[in-house]
């Protein structure tokens, strides 16, 4: 999982930011860049107290062709610090700080940088890869980012409403609590063609949105300790054609009051649950052709209370067991569904198979069963249903294979439904 298309360039940047790893025996720290200033190709600076290595203020851009080598190892100084409505464009250079809340970027409010084959390294506590604040706009290519501390470490994290844009990007987390994208209040990430390996996890995940943040993936790779994916409050997530891999004890995907779209791709969860939804408000899950790989069921645990709209499109294996007191809305639409639905305690499900679905499996007695608009049901064994609702070109086939069955059906309702029945007469 930790080897793909991206290894070559990766080993090439590991070249480049091999730099990093040399004693850096610099000059002061270049305190101001300003009005469109050219930095010497090559430079390198060191942050002393009070000062970043490189603070870029007002409209300075700097650029650089070759290798620019900044270091923080002070107390909240960084290795680059743009200040508030500012610009900065870094090129093949490399990164490296250890200081406590010393990041490798930190980008000012309403300020702009672009970023391209960069190798960041942030060792210190509670530090971060790359900061975006309010309203700020990165984007960040072909470049590697090391996280290891021993505190709340990131590699990217998004303001509010500030974007980063990452692509062919490598993120490796090893600290102990070192999250390896977060998206906060409202702030955005896009990771696209990129690798995430979270390996030094204790808790949360790979990929972390809150309180109204936003994240996009693109056919990106990542593999987690712990959980893939933690969303929450009232936050989004978009998932392309990605490879999701939860190597750990715990679920794959988690969201909270929260909405996600997984579309294409493979989710592994070590044996473990794919996805639990929590939470006492509404979440919205779309899950669109992915294959689910050593994985158990989606649920919905013993705490939820909210409610949840679970839509399937595309093919989908797995079976679906809601806990807790939320009400679960399963809704297949255009898709094919296998695997069976349980409700547990108090848990309230409704299921339905809607505009040509298809459903392989069972649901438990209490679950409400719509089968509308030339939707199957096939039924491979016995089953028992409360409410079965089955109209407009719907179906229930009793499968050939395993001799007969039995439906036993308490309320039936519906107009112009079907069911395919085997006979001995």
């Amino acid at each position: 999982m930790k080897t793909n298309k991206l290894t070559k360039w990766a080993a090439l940047l590991a070249v480049i930011g091999g730099l990093a790893a040399l004693p850096l025996t610099v000059s002061a720290a270049l305190k101001y860049v300003d009005s469109g200033t050219v930095i010497e190709s090559g430079s390198v600076y060191a942050a002393v107290s009070g000062t970043s290595a490189l603070t870029v203020t007002g409209s300075g851009v700097a650029y650089n062709g070759t290798a620019l080598q900044l270091s923080s190892s002070f107390t909240d100084m960084h290795g680059a610090r743009v200040a508030d409505q500012a610009a900065l464009t870094l090129v093949s250079s490399t990164i490296s700080t250890n200081g406590v809340r010393s990041n490798a970027l930190s980008i000012g409010v309403s300020s702009v940088a672009t970023l391209n084959g960069l190798h960041i390294t942030v060792m210190g506590i509670n530090s971060i890869g790359v900061l975006a604040r309010e309203a700020s706009l990165v984007t960040i290519d072909n470049s590697v980012i090391n996280t290891s501390g021993s505190g709340n470490d990131y590699g990217l994290i998004a303001k509010s409403t500030s974007r980063i844009i990452a692509t062919k990007v490598v993120i490796n987390s090893s600290g102990t609590r070192s999250l390896s994208v977060v998206a906060d209040t409202g702030g955005y990430v896009e990771v696209n063609d990129s690798e995430i390996h979270a390996t030094g996890l204790v808790k949360d995940a790979a990929l972390v949105p809150y309180n109204g943040g936003f994240i996009t993936l693109n056919n990106t790779t990542v593999d987690s300790i712990t959980r893939v994916l933690t969303a929450s409050g009232n936050s989004s997530v978009i998932i392309n054609n990605s490879v999701l891999e939860a190597t750990g004890t715990c679920e794959a995907l988690a969201v909270s009051d929260s909405d996600l779209t997984v579309s294409g791709g493979t989710v592994s969860a070590n044996g473990n649950n794919s996805l639990i939804i929590t939470g006492t408000s509404i979440s919205n899950v779309t899950l669109n052709d992915v294959v689910f790989v050593n994985a158990d069921d989606i649920v919905t645990n013993g705490t939820f209370s909210g409610t949840a709209r679970l839509t399937i499109g595309g093919a989908i294996t797995s079976n679906i067991t809601s806990s807790g007191s939320g009400t679960l809305a399963v809704n297949v639409d255009s898709g094919t569904l296998t695997g069976d639905i349980t409700a547990v305690g108090a848990a309230a499900v409704v299921v339905n198979l809607d505009n040509g679905a298809v459903f392989n499996g069972l649901v438990s007695p209490e679950i409400p069963l719509s089968v509308i608009n030339n939707s199957t049901w096939n039924l491979a064994v016995n089953a028992t249903v409360n409410d079965l609702n089955v109209a407009n070109g719907g179906k229930v086939v009793f499968q050939t294979a395993g001799g007969y069955k039995t439906l036993t059906v308490g309320n039936l309702t519906g107009n112009n439904g079907e069911f395919h029945m085997n006979t001995d007469i």
